[in-house]
């Protein structure tokens, strides 16, 4: 009998198959562990929202409620108009709010609230005597345009009004729901198919954060009468899905990016002047931070992690051994061992001019983490931590200087909001008491999901979501997220650690770094122990741009 011996090569094949077999084996086990739990908290939340939709259906036959994108006439919305006590106006009222609703071509109406942005020209109000209300509210003012619906108005016309039937809103439900699990399907598929060796925890913990995410969005929100935001964010969930599988095909320390140096600083400056130059804030804020309907900030971060890894990856061997010897720089050098100034500082003038770009937008949540990132990743090239402490103390002193000059009033409000939580004098400056009311709302175990109330918090939905966690999850549902993002931080450090090259491993450690910064900073702000710095959670908060920047 032949004795078949086999090759080097094919015995290191076979080795490799094994551990390979018992990584996807342990990757589709946590994936389905992950899909119990998610499944598990959607049919929470659905529980929960559905509860009144029967009372909801038979009000709506019983004319009881309206849904504003299916009136009939415009005599059906007279009696949402109670509140107006001549019968002239209610009738013009309504009649303005049917030229909205009635439209060709106009999009239905998304949320009730979109009827505060209809608005009525002064000089039609001036020349109709019976309008008491919209002349009230107009005032001294001759000319411009005055709200149709004061907000006192709208609260009361909302709970007779709906923009969606418990059916529409089950089929949105379904539908979305299936395409968020489909979609973390097709990217396991896809890594086995391609045969792609990645780490098999970081799926499974991307898929429970953001479907805790998908869950607290539906609970955020009024499902008849609010924006169903689950649907945005499941968009950018399956658009953040495809640029993780996509990414997971490109050999980043053989790319031309690896070549490029400062071509990503050009892209992130460039960003950043046209948001100066056009951009606007949300909600009359003066931050500008939004551009043609999205927010190049997230853009502008991965940018910048790109060239200080191409920067980085050529020059940290000269920062660690070349020291400065100019006789101009002696008697610093006996006391601080300075690099050579021609390696040193064109890495500090780029981030300078990035967070310089920041203080003109006015959006300095992302200057902060830029300028943590920056300090983290220069002291890793230069092998000095100390030198992470001795520029955080210079940060913070820049913006404590920033707050008593009162410049720019962003940072001011936001550090007065931290100072004073219960008593500032800043308008809507609630954000920080509403959060810790949600807090302790939630206590050790939560509410439940679906079933608090922290649409109460303002901005809930982006900013605040961890508080909206913690009041429906409570601190055991708050210490498990941040456990996923403990874990998903090291094993992304893990992978910087084992990088193939250089500029491989500058670019794993400058992009782990941002999610580690922008999670521990919106923490500390919305339990008040840092000012709120205007970042969101990642994989948690809604917003497309972010969620998608955050898969790459």
């Amino acid at each position: 009998m032949a004795v078949t011996r086999s090759t080097p090569a094919e015995r290191r094949r076979a080795a490799a198959t094994v551990p390979a077999r018992a990584s996807r084996g342990r990757e589709a086990a946590l994936l389905a562990g992950a899909l119990a739990a998610v499944v598990l908290g959607l049919g929470l939340v659905y529980g929960a929202l559905s509860r009144p939709f029967p009372d909801v259906e038979a009000r709506l036959g019983r004319g009881e409620l309206l849904n504003l994108n299916a009136a009939p006439r415009r005599e059906a919305l007279l009696p949402l108009l109670s509140f107006a006590a001549e019968p002239a106006e209610r009738a013009f009222l309504a009649d303005r709010l049917w030229q909205r609703l009635s439209r060709p071509g106009e999009a239905p109406v998304e949320n009730v609230g979109e009827l505060a942005k209809i608005r009525v020209e002064a000089s039609e109000v001036l020349g109709n005597p019976k309008l008491a209300g919209l002349r009230a509210r107009l005032g001294d003012r001759k000319e411009g345009t005055v709200a149709l619906l004061a907000l006192s108005e709208l609260r009361q016309l909302k709970p007779t009004a709906v923009v969606r039937t418990p059916r529409e809103f089950r089929r949105l439900f379904w539908a979305w729901s299936a395409l968020f699990l489909l979609g973390f399907a097709a990217v396991h598929a896809g890594f086995r198919w391609t045969g792609f060796r990645g780490d098999e925890l970081v799926l499974p913990i991307l898929f429970t954060l953001t479907g805790v995410g998908l869950a607290l969005m539906l609970a955020v929100r009024d499902p008849l009468r609010d924006l169903a935001l689950f649907r945005p964010f499941v968009q950018g969930v399956l658009g953040g899905c495809a640029l993780l599988f996509a990414a997971s095909r490109v050999d980043w320390e053989r790319s031309r990016l690896a070549r490029l140096r400062f071509a990503p600083l050009g892209g992130a400056l460039l960003l950043s002047l046209l948001l100066i130059l056009f951009g606007n804030g949300p909600g009359g804020s003066d931050a500008k931070v939004n551009l043609f309907g999205f927010q190049p900030v997230e853009a502008i971060k991965i940018l910048v992690v790109l060239f200080l890894a191409g920067y980085f990856c050529d020059r940290w061997e000269f920062l660690r051994e070349l020291p400065e010897r100019r006789p101009a720089l002696a008697r610093v050098a006996q006391w601080v061992r300075i690099p050579k100034l021609e390696y040193a500082l064109p890495p500090v003038a780029a981030i300078a001019i990035v967070l310089f770009f920041f203080f003109l937008q006015r959006d300095l949540g992302p200057a902060l983490v830029m300028a943590l990132l920056f300090l983290l990743l220069y002291s890793v090239a230069r092998g000095r931590p100390l030198l992470t402490l001795a520029g955080l103390a210079l940060l913070l002193g820049g913006f404590f200087a920033g707050y008593a000059l009162g410049i720019p009033q962003t940072v001011t409000g936001r550090i007065a909001m931290w100072l004073a939580p219960w008593d500032t004098w800043r308008r809507g400056g609630d954000h920080l008491a509403q959060s810790l009311w949600s807090f302790a709302g939630g206590a050790l175990t939560g509410t439940g999901l679906g079933l608090g109330e922290p649409q109460r918090v303002p901005e809930v939905h982006t900013d605040l979501i961890l508080a909206a966690a913690g009041e429906e999850l409570g601190f055991a549902g708050l210490l498990a997220i941040f456990g996923l993002y403990a874990v998903l931080v090291q094993r992304s450090f893990r992978a910087a650690r084992r990088a193939s090259g250089v500029y491989s491993f500058f670019l794993a450690a400058g992009l782990t770094l941002v999610t580690a910064i922008q999670t521990l900073l919106i923490a500390g702000g919305v339990v008040g122990f840092l000012p709120l710095s205007g970042v969101v959670s990642p994989f948690l908060s809604f917003g497309r741009s972010s969620m998608l920047a955050n898969f790459l």
